[in-house]
């Protein structure tokens, strides 16, 4: 069974990796992400979180998002999780600089090597006095078992959807979003480490006379997170 589910594991990740380089590769913006994850347990069931986001555009020598996200969360003994989050958010421009105030909850559920999860958020946002509503289904295959050699590394797949609406009555606009994610993740620096590469399609409905839009981005990520 141990081999089975390494087998199907391997053919998730092929597959995944497939899409995310396929025959449409030369029509996608190639862009690059950074993140530092760090949380720190503080008081029972709640931990102190942080996170500093750079991302790149390949297409121009500006970042297109910076990032800089404090926040407390609170773990339910059902493994709900619920957190606020104060973000300092600047994108492609100093001009663009905000606070967001963003309450956020999930829920994940394990089966075996699977891990599913939902999470929902609400964001007010400081510009123009909108907030949005935005849910996020992920699913995970990870490859973590004793039955195989390359144990200091762990390959996954990652297949999230979003779903965004605008909270304000009278601003429609909203989006989906499809993120194919294959990587591995490692220990390193007393924390972990993850490579991945990232496929993400982005969807914008008709808005004030603009047609529907689609975008497309290929990304490599790298991320380091520490947990103490």
């Amino acid at each position: 069974m141990l081999n089975a589910r390494i087998s199907l594991s391997f053919i998730l990740l092929g597959i995944m990796l497939t899409s995310t380089i396929g025959l449409n590769a030369a029509e996608r913006q190639e862009q690059y992400w950074s993140s530092i994850k760090l949380s720190s347990p503080f008081k029972g069931d709640m931990t102190l979180l942080g996170e500093l986001l750079n991302r790149y555009s390949a297409e121009s020598e500006n970042f297109t998002t910076r990032s800089v996200r404090i926040g407390l969360q609170y773990k339910f003994q059902n493994e709900l999780k619920y957190a606020f989050i104060a973000e300092n958010r600047t994108a492609s421009s100093d001009n663009s600089d905000e606070i967001r105030f963003i309450h956020q909850f999930g829920y994940g559920v394990s089966f075996e090597k699977l891990k599913l999860g939902l999470r929902g958020r609400w964001e007010q946002r400081e510009f123009s006095d909108t907030s949005s509503i935005a849910n996020r289904l992920r699913a995970r295959v990870k490859l973590d078992g004793p039955g195989y050699q390359f144990s200091l590394f762990t390959p996954f797949a990652l297949a999230e959807h979003f779903q965004t609406i605008n909270a304000v009555p009278g601003r429609p606009e909203g989006g989906t979003e499809l993120r194919l994610q294959t990587g591995v993740s490692f220990k390193a620096l007393a924390g972990k480490v993850s490579i991945s590469y990232l496929d993400r399609t982005t969807r914008t409905p008709a808005y004030q006379g603009n047609p529907n839009s689609e975008s497309e981005y290929g990304i490599v990520d790298l991320g380091l997170s520490w947990s103490h």
